[in-house]
C-alpha cells in the first residue's frame, strides 16, 4: 500500500474545505507576569435579614405586690394593726417636756382644781395614745410619731383634743392637730415614697347616731397631709325606721415599693332595729387597782395593762363602763 501524500494526510487530520474548529474555551491569555489564582472565592456575607436571630430581652423583675389589712371593724375581728405601742411614762415624759414645758402630770386633770390655778396655758393634761418610731417626713429619718391627747383642766366639763407630734431627739420636726379624737391610729409602710403613713378611725355624730369614718394621712413639716379621705363608711342606725343599714367595713391597700398604694373598702349589712337591752359582763383588774375605761378596755391603775375581754362572748369592746376594779363590758343577750 503506498503511504497518503502530505497533502491529503493534512486534510485527513484537519479538514479540508471545511470551517475552522473553534477556539478553545476560556480567558484569553494575559500578558500580565501574575497567575490569576484558581481557588474558589469566599462565599458571600449574607444579609442581615438572614443572620441568626437574637434572642428576646428578658422580661423586668416581676414587682412584688402585697395586701395589708389596715383595719376591719367587723364585731369580734375588730383589727387593731399597725405600729403603733404604748409607751410607758418614762417614754412620755420627755416627748411632753419638748412638746409643753409646763403641765399638769399624771395624764389626768386633777378632781379639783390646785391652788393658786396655774395659767390657762399650763392648765392641761397630756397622756399618750400611743407612739412609732420611723420616718414620717423625709424617707431614710430617724424620727418619733407620738400620739397625744390632751385634757383642757380648765374646761367644764373637761376638753379633749389630740395632737401628732414628730420629734427627732429632742427636736420637734413637725406637728399637727387632728380635727377629731381618733377611735383608732395605726402606723404602716404603704411604699409609696418611704414615708409612713397613718390610718385614722373615728366617730362622727351622737352615741345614738354614730357613724365610722376613715382617712389615710401623713405628717410632713407643713402639717397634715391627707393621702385619702374615705368619709362616711357605716351607717347610723336609729331603732325607730328598721331597715338594713351598712354596718361595718374593711379596708385593705394593695402595697409594692415605689408605687402609690391601691386602696379597697369592702362593706357588710345588717338589719337595724330596735335596740336590745345589752347584757353586762365583768372582768376584773388586779386587786387593789381601779379599772380605767379608755378605747379598747380599762386600764388598770397607772399602768397601760387591760382588763381582759370577755371570752368566747359577743361584746361592744368600744368604750366599756368600771366600777371600782371591775371594766363593764355590752354583750349581746
Amino acid at each position: 500500500m503506498k503511504p497518503l501524500p502530505t497533502t491529503a494526510l493534512a486534510c485527513l487530520l484537519l479538514g479540508c474545505g471545511g470551517a475552522a474548529p473553534p477556539p478553545p474555551s476560556g480567558p484569553e491569555p494575559s500578558n500580565d507576569s501574575t497567575v490569576a489564582s484558581t481557588a474558589p472565592s469566599a462565599s458571600p456575607t449574607p444579609p442581615s435579614s438572614q443572620a441568626a436571630a437574637q434572642p428576646p430581652p428578658s422580661p423586668p423583675p416581676a414587682v412584688s405586690r402585697q395586701t395589708v389589712l389596715l383595719y376591719d371593724s367587723r364585731p369580734n375581728a375588730l383589727y387593731m394593726g399597725g405600729d403603733l405601742h404604748d409607751a410607758m411614762w418614762k417614754d412620755a415624759k420627755p416627748v411632753f417636756d419638748v412638746l409643753f414645758g409646763t403641765y399638769v402630770a399624771g395624764s389626768f386633770c386633777p378632781p379639783h382644781p390646785p391652788t393658786p390655778a396655774p395659767p390657762p396655758e399650763q392648765n392641761f393634761a397630756p397622756r399618750m395614745f400611743g407612739m412609732a418610731q420611723g420616718a414620717f417626713t423625709a424617707p431614710l429619718a430617724d424620727e418619733t410619731l407620738s400620739v397625744v391627747t390632751v385634757s383642757n383642766c380648765a374646761s367644764k366639763p373637761y376638753a379633749e383634743s389630740t395632737m401628732l407630734a414628730v420629734t427627732s431627739g429632742s427636736k420637734i420636726v413637725a406637728q399637727a392637730k387632728l380635727d377629731v379624737n381618733p377611735l383608732y391610729v395605726g402606723v404602716f409602710d404603704l411604699g409609696e415614697d418611704g414615708r409612713r403613713a397613718l390610718v385614722l378611725v373615728s366617730w362622727k355624730g351622737a352615741a345614738s347616731v354614730r357613724r365610722l369614718q376613715a382617712k389615710v394621712v401623713r405628717v410632713g413639716e407643713a402639717g397634715l397631709e391627707v393621702v385619702r379621705d374615705f368619709g362616711m363608711l357605716t351607717d347610723a342606725c336609729d331603732p325607730t325606721q328598721p331597715r338594713d343599714i351598712v354596718a361595718s367595713f374593711t379596708l385593705t391597700a394593695m402595697v409594692a415599693a415605689g408605687s402609690a398604694p391601691e386602696f379597697k373598702v369592702e362593706t357588710e349589712t345588717a338589719h337595724c332595729g330596735p335596740a336590745k337591752k345589752p347584757r353586762i359582763v365583768r372582768t376584773s383588774c388586779p386587786k387593789g387597782q381601779a379599772a380605767r375605761p379608755w378605747h379598747f378596755g380599762c386600764y388598770c391603775g397607772d399602768s397601760t395593762q387591760s382588763a381582759p375581754f370577755p371570752e368566747g362572748q359577743t361584746c361592744d369592746n368600744t368604750f366599756p363602763s368600771a366600777q371600782g376594779s371591775d371594766c363593764l363590758w355590752r354583750c349581746s343577750p
